[in-house]
């Protein structure tokens, strides 16, 4: 399956209680209409006209990259995710992983003071602290502005693995045992992590990789 995590501020409110609470997750587009069904041609279209008709007959422009970023989510939101996919959210306190389910369109909510109109089902499978998820996952978590991928697709177990104590107690070295395959993966997106434009990132997957070899050390020492 493939990986999502998803930005919870709509509006600029953060609506992750409403997501946890009723089992979806939505992306702020409003004034495009439903877009299920569209094709990536129609639904660029159709975005368009709803951003000629917002912004005074002007159409969607990167402005520091936000609108670019904009088409580029709704666009992941609705094409790219499938039912069965993964999503993960996240305020900085708290993490839940979920199941996804189909693209819906809420009339009522197209609304500029809500925009939560573009939504997916949710259902919820584990909840966690921020802290307790591996750096993996919150580099993910960071880079979802307002959604990002995860590279590779990943399974329920592996999912299992990586949200639970496992992993984390074999990085700190207490002896756990986790599969070289999972090692490399995982060292593999931090090496691209570095090469990010963000220094608080390049800084976060150095340090991660650092404490990894660090932990490796010293199980080989003693």
């Amino acid at each position: 399956m493939k990986l999502f995590a998803l930005t919870t501020e709509i509006n600029g409110s953060s609506r992750m209680s409403d997501f946890v609470r009723d089992c979806f997750v939505c992306l702020f587009c409003p004034g495009v209409g439903g877009l299920e069904g569209l094709n990536e041609n129609e639904l660029t279209a159709a975005l368009t006209e709803a951003g000629q008709s917002q912004n005074g007959g002007k159409q969607y422009e990167a402005e520091s990259g936000q609108n670019e970023m904009r088409l580029a989510g709704i666009k992941t939101f609705v094409m790219d995710m499938e039912d069965g996919d993964y999503i993960l959210i996240g305020n900085g306190e708290e993490v839940y992983w979920g199941d996804l389910g189909d693209y819906y369109y809420v009339e009522q909510a197209d609304q500029p003071d809500d925009g939560s109109c573009h939504r997916r089902g949710v259902t919820w499978l584990k909840g966690m602290p921020h802290q307790e998820i591996p750096d993996v996952f919150k580099l993910l978590l960071d880079q979802a502005k307002p959604v990002a991928k995860y590279g590779e697709e990943i399974s329920h177990a592996q999912m299992e693995f990586w949200l639970s104590p496992t992993p984390r107690q074999t990085v700190n070295g207490t002896g756990a045992d986790v599969d070289e395959e999972s090692i490399g993966m995982a060292l593999d997106i931090l090496k691209q992590a570095m090469q990010h434009g963000d220094a608080e990132r390049r800084e976060r997957a150095a340090a991660a990789i650092l404490n990894y070899a660090a932990a490796r050390s010293n199980q080989i020492n003693r």
